[in-house]
């Protein structure tokens, strides 16, 4: 989830160079939002047994909207960033089969639903 890969990480002992070694706090943000936003989620995994890539199954739910609002960044004034941040989904392109072989399919939202 965007939740837990945008959680600010904290640092103990991280050396500044001018100030020395300082705790300080890291996190991922979005400074500027495209028109179009394209996700890539990656579904396969390393099995250390088999040494081999294997494909992750397990259920991945997601909402029809996606509001990117909380994780952007403010310009300094606690204002977001001055773009649109709520996004509709048109389409989602699933692949079947292993991580070495398959193919992909796509389901589209037809355009009479967009408005």
């Amino acid at each position: 989830s965007l939740r837990m890969i945008t959680q600010p990480e904290t640092i103990e002992g991280y050396d500044t160079e001018v100030h020395g070694k300082q705790t300080v706090e890291r996190r991922m943000q979005f400074k500027q939002l495209p028109p179009v936003l394209l996700l890539n989620i990656n579904r396969i995994g390393f099995c250390p047994e088999r040494l081999e890539p294997i494909k992750l199954n397990d259920r991945f739910a997601f909402g029809e909207e996606l509001d990117l609002a909380d994780f952007t960044v403010g310009d300094g004034d606690g204002d977001k960033a001055m773009n649109a941040t709520r996004y509709r989904l048109r389409s989602v392109i699933v692949h079947m089969g292993t991580a070495n072989v398959g193919h992909y399919v796509v389901y589209c939202r037809p355009a009479q639903e967009e408005a």
